[in-house]
């Protein structure tokens, strides 16, 4: 019952979105998160592979620079 009333939900605030003249989209993907000594990255992708290579690449940055 409760997923019912999730997608009701999500599902009317796009209805909303799209009367008011908005463009809605969405799609299910992956939240990869990596944090160090108050260093903080996030990647996303449609896959896992996809948001731990963005991970991956930020945090390389990091290190060039210096950090952490």
């Amino acid at each position: 019952m409760k997923a019912q009333t999730d997608r009701e939900s999500w599902h009317a605030t796009a209805e909303r979105l799209k009367c008011a003249g908005w463009e809605v989209h969405w799609h299910r993907g992956w939240i990869a998160e990596a944090r160090c000594k108050g260093h903080f990255e996030r990647g996303v992708g449609r896959t896992l592979e996809e948001a731990f290579a963005e991970v991956q690449q930020m945090t390389q940055l990091d290190q060039v620079e210096g950090c952490p």
